[in-house]
């Protein structure tokens, strides 16, 4: 992996994550063809392809309230596909520009529709090996799906990274102390969504969404029971991915870095390493800032890290 090197000006978790979102980064330009996917309970799911003659397809998944707009699904698939590699910018159902295509909500464990992702990669490009790449929230899915958990397809390779694998301890991380300005940032952009779909017709929900709540509360009020779960901690106790890691169907990667501040590095001491997953817990990064100082310049180290899997996969 590529070495990172935080700036002076970025030092600590809370910096990295701050600034390594707020900056501009890289987008990529080339023009995407979109394939919708129905899911089983009838809803779509809609992916950015960017066909290469590729061995490999990489399937890249968003955090929670993002999209494949997001910094760190751009700069990762703009190294991959500096290498030619097939990229698939995955959106969750409902996410971003696509909100009306679906009814039910994600969540940190809808492998199933990861699930059918793959599948659909599998019967469309039978000859090519898939890599499932997940962010943040994604990362627990990817995990999920990677362990067989609600899914009939899995890739050949998944990668996670920054991955709440214990979700009641990330989730009360979340909501305490200065991270609560990221979890107002999640709870306004969540509550805005779920209150447009209920606007439009396409959704109901058991009660409204207060709007000085934590995540941990749409959880509980809305995600849990609308999703199927008993409750949020049945929610949280099904869909930790950390518990089924001893399950892995496929080779698993796990990222982190040491300084995030709600999924917290202890959380992984756990994982025991072998055969079949690999875990690497970087210095600093934050979640998912990642703000790499190079000597002459400071960038985004997932660019590096996303040129770095592309060469490696093209060489393979």
């Amino acid at each position: 992996m590529p070495q990172i090197h935080s700036p002076r000006w970025a030092q600590g978790g809370h910096l990295q994550t701050l600034w390594g979102h707020y900056l501009s980064s890289e987008m990529i330009q080339e023009k995407s063809r979109l394939f919708k996917i129905q899911t089983r309970d009838g809803d779509q799911i809609v992916c950015e392809n960017f066909e290469r003659d590729s061995d490999f397809i990489a399937v890249l998944l968003h955090g929670l309230s993002g999209d494949s707009s997001a910094d760190y699904m751009q700069l990762t698939g703009s190294g991959l596909l500096a290498h030619d590699i097939h990229t698939v910018l995955m959106n969750h159902r409902g996410a971003g520009p696509y909100w009306s295509s679906a009814r039910l909500p994600y969540h940190s464990g809808s492998a199933e529709d990861l699930s059918t992702v793959v599948g659909h990669l599998r019967k469309t490009y039978p000859n090519k090996k898939i890599v499932t790449i997940g962010f943040s929230m994604s990362g627990n899915v990817v995990n999920l799906n990677a362990c067989g958990y609600r899914s009939d397809h899995v890739p050949d390779l998944s990668i996670s990274l920054n991955a709440p694998v214990d979700l009641h301890l990330s989730s009360q991380h979340l909501g305490s102390g200065v991270n609560r300005i990221y979890d107002i940032r999640f709870v306004y952009r969540l509550r805005n969504l779920i209150n447009k779909k209920v606007a439009d017709g396409i959704l109901q929900i058991p009660q409204p969404i207060p709007r000085f709540c934590t995540t941990r509360d749409i959880d509980a009020i809305f995600t849990a029971p609308v999703s199927g779960f008993t409750d949020r901690n049945d929610y949280y106790d099904q869909c930790s991915s950390g518990r089924y890691l001893d399950q892995a169907e496929c080779p698993m990667w796990m990222i982190t870095s040491a300084d995030d501040p709600f999924v917290k590095a202890y959380t992984y001491d756990s994982v025991q390493t072998g055969a079949r997953l690999r875990k690497d817990i970087l210095p600093t990064g934050g979640h998912l800032g990642y703000l790499h100082d190079n000597g002459l310049k400071v960038e985004r180290w997932l660019k590096l890290w996303g040129l770095q899997l592309g060469q490696t996969l093209q060489n393979l």
